[in-house]
């Protein structure tokens, strides 16, 4: 097994997460989303959503609610599953809609079959109402604003939610649009291009996991197992001898991760792969997601603390990771007040090996004030203690202190 050196696995990852993209404009939005493969959806909206934040720290002039409402309106992409609900791109509609056709997730297919026993006639009465309407979610059901059906007795609202979700899981349904992050479904055919519903996909289990595999493999360059689905496991050592993966560690690190020997050619001619721009990183991007590769690559030990209650808390609620040239510097805990348009800057925490010259708060207080233009802020309150973080907030030009 091939060891890699901790330089080389943060090129690797930052190259594959496309970190240092700098792209622009609504063209940029389905670049970075065809290049990345899927973005992850999350419901939080405490500085933007996941996705938002996602974008912000790869592109340049975003704006939160960009992405998800032009992916839609374009169809550059569907929402379903890729290791967590996401937008995925259309260029793997094929593959995902195979998964569907098989069944897709086996939650919901339990799911379905509950419903079906309990309310044999419900899917065939959506199914009617998604003939009917370009597009109708739950909500609308429940009100039945959408039809005079009078549902043979089943509640509405959550048998319809469920009945949608697993239509959805089957690729009976997608999602149409969103609306104040509500789900809108329609027939496939009233949000999926024909070419794409006609494509061929795998025909079975075994084709599919190790297509879903090899390609979570390239979306992430380095994989260890959460990143692997549970489907594709059988299929590893297979693929290893056959050539199409490689097993390699990081030095000093025990975690084994799957990669490619394209992946380790193309990045080992690869020096100074980064820019001059700090990020804010969002605590479900793909570089930070799984944690004990980003302490073993990064030696950053990140956690999330945001469904931990308020007194377990080290850090703070919404932590946002700061990156700059494969470094993590620190991390702030944020909050926006969107109705006085005001960013709080709660917390701030410098990691220990940093620094912070004048030099590097700049850079970090140039972000700053494009993330208060991300977020379309006013002014910054600042309320952490650590004087430094303080210097940042005022030499952006941004602080209301």
């Amino acid at each position: 097994m091939q060891e890699i050196s901790t330089e080389l696995a943060k090129n690797i990852l930052t190259r594959s997460a496309r970190i240092y993209s700098n792209l622009s404009g609504k063209e940029g939005i389905k670049l970075l989303l065809d290049s990345m493969g899927s973005i992850q959806l999350d419901t939080l909206p405490i500085v933007g959503r996941n996705h938002d934040l996602i974008y912000q720290a790869r592109m340049k002039g975003y704006r939160v609610d960009d992405f998800l409402d032009l992916v839609h309106e374009k169809r550059w992409g569907f929402e379903h599953f890729d290791k967590n609900l996401a937008m995925i791109s259309m260029k793997f509609f094929p593959l995902t809609h195979a998964w569907m056709k098989l069944g897709g997730d086996h939650y919901y297919q339990r799911r379905e079959k509950k419903l079906r026993e309990k309310y044999p006639k419900a899917f065939d009465e959506i199914l009617h109402l998604l003939m009917e309407n370009e597009s109708i979610s739950s909500k609308e059901i429940e009100t039945d604003s959408v039809s005079n059906t009078e549902y043979n007795g089943w509640k509405a609202g959550k048998v319809g939610a469920g009945v949608l979700d697993c239509l959805w899981n089957r690729g009976k349904a997608f999602i149409h649009h969103r609306e104040s992050y509500r789900r809108y479904y329609s027939l496939p055919e009233k949000r999926i291009a024909q070419k794409y519903l006609d494509a061929n996909g795998p025909d079975t289990i075994e084709e599919f996991c190790k297509s879903l595999l090899t390609r979570r493999v390239n979306q992430i360059g380095l994989a260890s197992k959460p990143w692997q689905p549970k489907c594709s496991r059988p299929y590893v050592k297979e693929l290893i001898r056959s050539g199409q993966l490689r097993e390699v560690k990081i030095s000093g690190g025990k975690q084994i991760y799957l990669t490619t020997s394209d992946i380790l050619e193309e990045t080992e001619s690869i020096d100074d792969a980064y820019d001059d721009r700090a990020r804010f990183i969002g605590p479900l991007d793909p570089l930070i997601w799984e944690r004990k590769m980003t302490l073993e690559a990064f030696n950053f030990d990140y956690v999330w603390e945001v469904y931990k209650p308020p007194k377990d808390r080290i850090w703070g609620y919404y932590l946002i990771p700061v990156f700059y040239q494969n470094e993590f510097l620190g991390r702030i805990d944020l909050k926006y007040d969107r109705e006085r348009k005001i960013l709080q800057l709660k917390k701030g925490y410098w990691e220990r090996k940093i620094k912070p010259t004048q030099e590097l708060r700049e850079k970090i207080a140039e972000e700053l004030r494009k993330f208060c233009d991300y977020l379309e802020a006013e002014a910054i309150n600042f309320t952490a203690t650590d004087n430094q973080w303080k210097k940042v907030c005022k030499e952006s030009g941004m602080s209301n202190q």
